[in-house]
């Protein structure tokens, strides 16, 4: 919720403070301001955003070998920035260091709709569900991706899915 994504972007400073090296805190901090902006529409972090990619620059400097940090910089380029051809490099930068990890591919299929892709979205939402089948986050980003392809009734299944079968507790 609302507060407790405060709280996160508090203690990922805090993080930073005890620790400026530590490239995790620097993604944890975007992604906590990505999220209130984007979920609870917290005008305070939305008027932020921009300096979470500094944020995230940080991280990659620290260490470039995080697939995290380039999933978080092509959310903050297809969200925010609107710039597909950046979100679409920086998350086949994070497929390629972590090509097993769920939530590189659940990004990705966004800016592949967005740019008239819809069939390689699909694709890559498959691919993330299959390596996360019971994941919340990655069934769900399947289900919309179904819906922006305009595969409703897949849509529906899919997200019935989410609601019925999934542990609603499942921690991601």
């Amino acid at each position: 919720n609302a507060v407790t994504m405060r709280r996160a972007a508090e203690a990922f400073r805090a993080a930073i403070a005890a620790d400026s090296s530590f490239a995790p805190a620097y993604i944890g901090l975007a992604d906590a301001l990505f999220q209130q902006s984007r979920v609870y529409w917290d005008p305070e972090p939305r008027e932020a955003v921009p300096a979470a990619l500094e944020l995230l620059l940080r991280a990659q400097q620290l260490d470039p070998s995080l697939a995290d940090t380039y999933t978080s910089q092509g959310w903050y380029y297809y969200g925010y920035a609107r710039d597909y051809d950046r979100a679409l490099a920086s998350h086949e930068r994070a497929i390629q260091l972590a090509p097993g990890e769920a939530l590189a591919y659940t990004g990705y299929a966004f800016p592949l709709v967005a740019t008239g892709l819809p069939d390689s979205a699909l694709a890559v939402a498959r691919r993330a569900r299959d390596l996360e089948p019971l994941n919340p986050m990655v069934v769900s980003t399947q289900c919309w991706i179904q819906y922006l392809a305009d595969r409703l009734g897949e849509a529906h299944a899919t997200c019935k899915f989410v609601t019925d079968s999934i542990d609603a507790t499942f921690k991601v």
